[in-house]
């Protein structure tokens, strides 16, 4: 396909139209006012088109001939994923650090000048994958990753007050969470160690009317912090609770914990009026 011209399409959600080398592309104003997800990888564009839908969660320009980002960029408050990677951009507008709820923003493979990297900076390094060490695969965990995932929980509960490091308890944890049904344990890897990992229950909500996802465990070693791994682990699992059409997906975090506390918020998870309360047995 070499030459589209999109409007109207007022129900439409979603649309890929990845590995097209178009010529001509162009979204008339009226094209598709819900849109919330807009893909048009490797089509040979020069302009980073700008769909009117103000509902947007992803949109994909990676490997193009763009050359600028535009500043309206920012209008797309609702924004969690934006890939630019492998194209020809120099520098990134300021209005970008805007996007509060931007989880994912790939970036690599472009001439990016130091105005760009320091805009990147204020949005927040962890989500950009200029950090992002090269290497480390996110992956559903083996038996034989178990004994590292509890040695990771030990980091985990050294900061949450209201749980103490035990690893034979924290061993059992995790041995009878993988053997359980409604369960899903993820891994973040690099050369053959467990670096991060976070783990997710089925619950049934009755103010939901059906299943929700419980995240117990998101943890990353310290030395791989601010290079992606807990948001690909995040992304990863928020993928699985779609694919499982849950409700929603609810965590607990301690709220002595600011760093937690605005990973989780910057990724649009929003803190409820509920308490949690231990009863123990």
């Amino acid at each position: 396909m070499r030459e589209l011209h999109l409007h109207s399409l007022e129900s439409l959600e979603e649309l890929t139209l990845d590995e097209n080398d178009f010529k001509e592309l162009t979204l008339d104003e009226s094209f598709a006012p819900y849109l919330r997800e807009f893909s048009c990888d490797s089509c040979s564009l020069k302009e980073f088109l700008l769909p009117v839908s103000n509902s947007l969660e992803l949109l994909c320009y990676s490997s193009n001939n763009i050359i600028k980002l535009p500043d309206e960029i920012s209008r797309y408050t609702q924004l969690t994923h934006l890939d630019i990677e492998e194209n020809d951009i120099e520098d990134l507008p300021d209005s970008l650090a805007n996007l509060v709820y931007l989880q994912t923003f790939y970036a690599r493979g472009n001439p990016l000048n130091e105005h760009a990297k320091k805009v990147v900076e204020v949005l927040s390094p962890n989500i950009c994958d200029l950090n992002m060490k090269l290497g480390i695969t996110i992956e559903y965990a083996s038996e034989d990753d178990l004994t590292q995932m509890a040695d990771l929980l030990a980091i985990l509960f050294a900061i949450e007050k209201d749980f103490t490091i035990n690893f034979e308890k924290q061993l059992m944890g995790i041995k009878a969470l993988y053997k359980s049904e409604g369960t899903d344990l993820l891994v973040a890897k690099y050369e053959d160690n467990v670096v991060g990992m976070i783990t997710m229950q089925r619950l049934i909500s009755s103010a939901e009317g059906g299943y929700i996802g419980q995240i117990e465990d998101l943890v990353v070693h310290e030395e791989y912090r601010k290079m992606g791994v807990g948001s690909r682990l995040l992304n990863k699992i928020r993928v699985i609770a779609q694919e499982y059409a849950y409700k929603r997906i609810q965590l607990a975090a301690d709220r002595d914990n600011p760093n937690a506390l605005e990973f989780y918020s910057r990724r649009g998870f929003n803190r409820t009026n509920l308490s949690v309360y231990h009863y123990l047995i």
